[in-house]
């Protein structure tokens, strides 16, 4: 497995991203096998590609991470992400859209509440 290659790792830090760090910190200390694969598969290999331009990247991986459940602060960071990147409010709306219709209203309401609640806690 790979490392981020430096325009990918580049690009995260540049953005303020702490996933990597909160993977290979926390997660590496209970489960160090599970933050080494996630830290080269995910952060390495995987932000690597450029098909995708990046805005819609975090946008796919925030509807993701939103539809799981599982954990809905790494949702609202790869919204922030994504907005960072250019996404635009019409097509946050279309894809919180698209999370309701594939992941359910109650979902949807969730992820977008958890967003709206952080981003008047930084004044944006």
């Amino acid at each position: 497995m790979s490392e981020p290659t430096t325009e990918a790792a580049g690009n995260l830090a540049a953005l303020g991203w702490q996933g990597e760090d909160l993977v290979r910190g926390w997660v590496g200390q209970v489960a160090p096998t599970l933050a080494n694969k996630t830290g080269s598969f995910v952060f390495g290999e995987l932000y690597s590609l450029k098909t995708l331009p990046p805005r819609y990247r975090e946008l796919l991986i925030a509807m993701t991470v939103a539809a799981s459940g599982a954990f809905p602060q790494g949702a609202v960071e790869h919204f922030k992400l994504a907005m960072q990147e250019g996404l635009s409010a019409g097509e946050l709306d279309e894809g919180f859209a698209l999370l309701a219709a594939y992941a359910g209203f109650p979902t949807a309401i969730a992820a977008a509440r958890a967003l709206q609640v952080e981003l008047k806690e930084r004044g944006a």
